[in-house]
Parts: structure tokens; C-alpha cells; sequence
């Protein structure tokens, strides 16, 4: 469907794309949980959280900003330069699915949830934690930047 498509990428078709990969691998976790045999294992692990964030952080999200850049644009009538927007786009993926991926990781050595200090068994918890926050903070970074861009096109379109 995208391999040799004659899609003229713009920010915002990217955004959406991504929006989708990001939903689907979040549904595809969903699914591994939701396998009987491995819901008796993954269920009341961090796994869990890792779907709900990749549906959300790596899906919905990306939907929103490929939305309002749009709006941006068409209300501004600029459109994005690709270039610029690749180092949002890498952080942002970067950040994103780093993010999650520490949830998955978690979860796949059965790391519970719902714990705000982890018993000494679960050594490598408080590292994943870390390593998850830190790439949270990456993503924020780029979101942050992507609502820069936004809200600087809006006022420029209004005033």
C-alpha cells in the first residue's frame, strides 16, 4: 500500500501513517495479551500499560498532531518543510516507542504493575523505569516542539 505509492509526503500523511503503525502495534500487543495462555501470564504485568501507551502515545497522539499541523497549515496557508521536521519526527518516534518498548520489556519478565516501589526480586525494574522516563522526556521534547510550530502558525494566521 505505501512501497512504490505516488503519496506526495507531507508532514501530515506522515504523522497519520505513523499514527497507524502505532495503533497496530499496540492492537498486536493487545492481542498477545488477550491469547488465553498468555493472559494468564502478561495480564497483571506492565504489559499491559505497554498497549494501552502504544495505542495512545504512538496512535491517538500522532492523530492529533497530524490534525492540528493540517489545520495550521491550511489556516496559515504555509506548508511544512520536510526537512526541519525530520529531527521532530526522529525524536518523536525515538522517544515514543522507546517509551513503550520499556513497558514491553517489562512485562515480557513479568514485571508486576500497579507498584510504586518494586521488592528487591525485580532488580532490573527501577533501570527500565529510568530508561522509560528518560525516553519519555524525548518525546516530550518533541511534542513540545510540534505545538511550538502550531501555535506560532495559528498566531500568524490570526493577527
Amino acid at each position: 500500500l505505501v512501497y512504490r505509492n505516488s503519496i506526495k509526503w507531507s508532514i501530515t500523511n506522515i504523522l497519520f501513517f505513523l499514527g497507524v503503525i502505532g495503533w497496530l502495534i499496540g492492537g498486536v500487543g493487545a492481542l498477545i495479551d488477550a491469547t488465553i495462555s498468555n493472559n494468564i501470564i502478561l495480564h497483571n504485568t506492565l504489559w499491559v500499560p505497554a498497549h494501552f501507551h502504544t495505542y495512545n502515545a504512538m496512535g491517538n497522539v500522532l492523530f492529533s498532531l497530524a490534525f492540528f499541523t493540517w489545520l495550521a497549515n491550511e489556516v496559515s496557508g504555509s506548508q511544512n518543510v520536510l526537512t526541519p521536521i525530520k529531527l521532530k519526527i526522529i525524536l518523536l518516534l525515538i522517544g515514543g516507542f522507546g517509551f513503550v518498548l520499556m513497558f514491553y520489556f517489562a512485562g515480557g519478565i513479568s514485571i508486576p504493575r500497579r507498584f510504586s516501589i518494586y521488592p528487591k526480586e525485580f532488580t532490573s525494574a527501577a533501570m527500565l523505569a529510568s530508561a522509560g522516563g528518560w525516553f519519555a522526556c524525548v518525546y516530550l521534547i518533541a511534542i513540545i516542539l510540534f505545538f511550538i510550530d502550531i501555535v506560532k502558525k495559528c498566531l500568524k494566521a490570526f493577527s
